[in-house]
């Protein structure tokens, strides 16, 4: 590792017990130095190097000259923070190959990938957005994904793979609660089916500790008493309900009793 970013980054850190203000001089200071040091800075901003890391980064957005502008490209499938220096400048290019290189790379997106491909709105980029979907659904990453242009298809798709490859056995069943709040929000009424037959099978004792499961049914019920009953008053609600007792409603997009 570079001596020179070691010694900085220690200074740092040791100098800067509590999170340093982005108005701060030291950060302008530093900023001045980016054009001359700019691999030092690049390797400080990562995420994983130091708890100064968005010093570094702070510094290249104010920084970085437009004709360094390829080496924060260069850099970003390692690093996706880098993003925030790119539209800091305006240099944030949707076409640009480095981003590419974020969904084609291998293992599951980290966040900030993940959001960044979002806004870049390419549909080259759904296939591998829909697969990470898939595997972790989430009720965040299906409205997100609801708004890219042209996806409505592929995403029914993805949709029919949550219900077809829910787990089956009770344990597991019980842990995908988010697979079913998502198949919920879209209106599928077996995935409410699913979920009220879960909660039936639950005791007393044991609906407590099903958050995940109780959050889905609160989430995706509009005419429940309350919008955050305990778990006495939503098995009371919910007793003698069958799924085909609700209705969806497209505008609240949530399910309704009559």
């Amino acid at each position: 590792e570079n001596p020179a970013l070691l010694r900085l980054r220690s200074r740092l850190e040791t100098a800067l017990p509590n999170r340093l203000p982005y108005q701060d001089p030291i950060v302008e200071r530093l900023a001045r130095l980016v054009p001359a040091h700019l691999a030092l800075f690049l390797e400080g901003a990562r995420p994983d190097a130091s708890s100064a890391s968005y010093v570094f980064l702070e510094a290249l957005a104010r920084g970085t000259p437009a004709d360094q502008k390829e080496a924060i490209y260069a850099a970003l499938p390692d690093n996706p923070h880098l993003r925030n220096v790119l539209v800091r400048r305006g240099w944030l290019e949707a076409a640009h190959p480095a981003f590419r290189k974020l969904w084609e790379s291998p293992g599951a997106l980290p966040g900030i990938t993940r959001h960044t491909i979002l806004e870049l709105r390419d549909p080259a980029s759904y296939p591998r957005l829909l697969e990470e979907f898939v595997a972790d659904p989430s009720l965040d990453f299906y409205e997100a994904l609801r708004g890219l242009p042209g996806i409505k298809d592929q995403l029914q798709a993805a949709l029919d793979r949550l219900w077809a490859e829910r787990p089956r056995d009770y344990a597991s069943a019980l842990s995908g609660a988010s697979r079913l709040s998502v198949l919920m929000r879209a209106g599928r009424l077996e995935a409410l089916e699913e979920a009220s037959r879960l909660w039936s099978r639950l005791t007393p004792d044991r609906r407590a500790h099903q958050t995940p499961l109780i959050e889905a049914l609160r989430d995706n019920i509009a005419s429940l008493p309350s919008t955050s009953p305990d778990e006495a008053a939503l098995a009371r609600w919910l007793e003698g309900k069958h799924a085909d007792a609700f209705r969806f409603d497209p505008s609240l997009r949530r399910f309704v009793t009559p």
